[in-house]
């Protein structure tokens, strides 16, 4: 059986503090609040039983379990974006929805659809 992992948002938040050396500089990157990164960190330090950054007033250092794992968490996100791109190349053609009235449509835009 899998070992449960922490929430995903848990891991984008660690792995963005990690890659970026700063807890608003995450924030910014995520588009939430200082805290809220912050809270999910530490979520997570909970979750595996292990402190992943030390705070030292404004500044944070990564500790050695958190040095360990941040690269390859970094190469796996790099693989999901890879992965949601070669989605994205196979999407179908944008499609645009229209509200006419009937009339309108069976007199003058089913006639023009095809061009």
């Amino acid at each position: 059986m899998a070992e449960r992992m922490p929430m995903l948002p848990a891991l984008r938040a660690f792995e963005a503090v990690a890659r970026l050396g700063s807890v608003r500089a995450a924030a910014s990157e995520l588009h939430v609040t200082p805290a809220a990164v912050s809270q999910q960190v530490k979520a997570m330090e909970a979750d595996l039983g292990v402190q992943l950054i030390r705070r030292r007033g404004n500044a944070l250092e990564l500790t050695e379990a958190a040095r360990a794992g941040s690269d390859t968490l970094s190469a796996g996100f790099r693989l999901l974006v890879e992965a949601v791109r070669q989605f994205r190349d196979h999407r179908m053609s944008p499609q645009i929805r229209l509200s006419v009235d009937p009339t309108l449509a069976a007199s003058w835009l089913i006639a023009r659809l095809p061009r």
